[in-house]
């Protein structure tokens, strides 16, 4: 779809990056990022952007 979409050069890689690129004071995460599933670039992308730019402040709900 976002071949469509964007061309075909884009990914849900280069799509993480324009949002991060934002500089987003807030990232809510779900414990299933189930649209990255067999994505592995993309969820190695948003683990190490996550864990090296942002703070884990609160977990909300019952994991």
């Amino acid at each position: 779809m976002l071949k469509t979409i964007d061309g075909p050069a884009d990914t849900p890689e280069a799509e993480l990056e324009k949002v991060f690129l934002k500089k987003p004071v807030y990232v809510v995460e779900p414990l299933y990022v189930g649209y990255l599933s067999g994505r592995s670039d993309a969820l190695k992308y948003l683990n190490s952007t996550l864990s090296n730019d942002y703070v884990l402040v609160r977990v909300i709900g019952d994991f």
